[in-house]
């Protein structure tokens, strides 16, 4: 561990040294994400939602009638006291008077990378909803906060000197009366690349 933050210190000095500027917002690319968007399963429409503070600016909301039942791909420019931040989805149905499972978590591939997508089940009455969602920093793949992680990417933060984030959330009607990994995954698949593309990353 004294290895890890002697490398940190050091990464931090040459940062100082270089003078990298403080961290600004990023940007998102909307209309070529919505298009990808529309892609990712038939006779999926766009919608917004009633006005409402807590909303970011920037958002793309497709509402469909078959397996997938929604994708939301919120934009976060920045991150600082004060912006408006995403919440946890388990707080917005509870208090919608849906029944929430514990959060667990899927491992889904992305080209030569492992994404870690969190999920969890949700009912009202005999409506079951499987809710999949993740965050997209920089652009890139979501990936388990391992130690290494942890230490560098506010480090990959400074240098790219961006703070902006995309929040994404995606519904699920069951099949058969399950839900389908060969259904989900490739879905999150797909949008994990039209996202990273989006903000400007390389996707995987």
């Amino acid at each position: 561990m004294n290895r890890w933050l002697g490398a940190l210190l050091l990464l931090a000095c040459t940062a100082t040294a270089v003078n990298v500027p403080r961290l600004g917002t990023g940007s998102i690319d909307l209309d070529a994400l919505r298009t990808s968007m529309k892609s990712l399963a038939p006779g999926l429409a766009e919608a917004k939602f009633a006005p409402d503070p807590m909303l970011p600016e920037d958002y793309v909301y497709l509402v469909g009638e078959g397996s997938l039942l929604s994708a939301y791909v919120a934009y976060y420019p920045e991150q600082r006291m004060g912006a408006k931040a995403p919440h946890p989805p388990t707080l917005c149905y509870a208090t919608q008077g849906w029944s929430t499972s514990p959060v667990e978590k899927w491992k889904v591939r992305i080209g030569e990378a492992e994404a870690v997508v969190q999920t969890l089940m949700v009912q009202i009455g005999e409506t079951r909803r499987l809710v999949v969602y993740w965050e997209h920093q920089l652009g890139e793949v979501p990936v388990a906060k391992q130690v290494a992680k942890s230490i560098y990417e506010p480090l990959d933060r400074l240098m790219a000197r961006r703070t902006d984030l995309a929040w994404i959330r995606l519904e699920f009607r069951p099949e058969a009366g399950t839900f389908s990994r060969a259904t989900v995954d490739p879905i999150v698949e797909n949008l994990c690349r039209a996202v990273a593309a989006a903000m400007g990353a390389r996707a995987p």
